[in-house]
């Protein structure tokens, strides 16, 4: 049995905040990964960490909130880097051709 969904924030020093993601992330956890991401966003950060360690599978519509994300924080002049990452999410990142963008600030 795969672990349940959650996800966790927490708020360094400065306005950096670490999102940790823990399960899997499809069409029906989505949402709950936006409203974290919407929470955070509100708050001015300057940068987000992500950790996705403990995800252990991954489909395309958590592709698009991660790289909504990413666009909204950088139109807020914030960035969005993978801090952490599975290997099974580190597959599906990098076929989708994403990988790189989130790893890196731009």
């Amino acid at each position: 049995m795969q672990p349940a969904f959650s996800t966790g924030t927490e708020r360094r020093e400065g306005e950096v905040w670490v999102v940790r993601v823990t399960g899997e992330l499809d069409m029906a956890t989505a949402p709950r990964l936006q409203a974290t991401f919407d929470e955070v966003l509100a708050s001015a950060p300057t940068n987000v960490l992500l950790d996705l360690q403990q995800l252990d599978f991954l489909d395309s519509t958590g592709i698009t909130v991660l790289v909504r994300t990413r666009r909204q924080l950088e139109e807020q002049g914030a960035h969005l880097t993978i801090d952490g990452l599975s290997a099974a999410a580190a597959k599906v990142l990098e076929v989708a051709g994403v990988l790189d963008s989130l790893q890196h600030p731009r």
